[in-house]
């Protein structure tokens, strides 16, 4: 009789794991992590000569290319802007949706909010994937003018992603 309540039991604890991995994963659940790198960590992963002094005129000092996301973060700090960064691959189907969905909105929020993108398919980029402390993919990373980095693991919503961005957008 014990051995059977005790099948019953890890049974159904497996039968309730499953449910949650299930539910969470067909929900669109996020993690949130409370250890994230400072933008300026990852910034000086890739970049570690001496930080450029603050650049009065965005003008005297453009925007770098997309080809190099580490110095688009060390312009955001620089000028103090709000910024998303969505650590993505090509690979990856749940990364795809997410880079469509950036793209949908980020028409709304520009020029308020840079955009940045590292795809860490590219090995330029590993040097920054590793000071962010990417696990998961995709991974968005959401800076506001001070710096403080808030992190969302998985695939958003468009109104949890809309809801960051208008929080960047607002926060002095």
């Amino acid at each position: 009789m014990c051995s059977s309540t005790y099948r019953w039991l890890v049974g159904l604890l497996v039968v309730a794991s499953v449910v949650a991995i299930l539910v969470l994963k067909f929900t669109g659940a996020q993690g949130i992590t409370s250890n994230s790198p400072t933008a300026v960590e990852m910034a000086s992963a890739t970049h570690s000569s001496t930080p450029t002094p603050s650049l009065p005129d965005e003008n005297t000092d453009p925007f770098p290319s997309k080809a190099d996301p580490a110095a688009q973060i060390e312009w955001v700090l620089r000028h103090k802007k709000p910024a998303m960064i969505l650590f993505h691959s090509n690979l990856c189907r749940p990364c795809l949706m997410m880079e469509a969905l950036v793209q949908m909105v980020r028409r709304d929020y520009e020029p308020t909010v840079v955009f940045i993108e590292v795809v860490i398919d590219d090995p330029a980029n590993a040097d920054l994937v590793r000071a962010a402390r990417i696990g998961s993919i995709p991974a968005s990373l959401f800076v506001d003018r001070s710096g403080q980095v808030k992190r969302v693991i998985g695939l958003m919503k468009q109104q949890d992603l809309r809801a960051e961005l208008a929080r960047l957008m607002t926060e002095e």
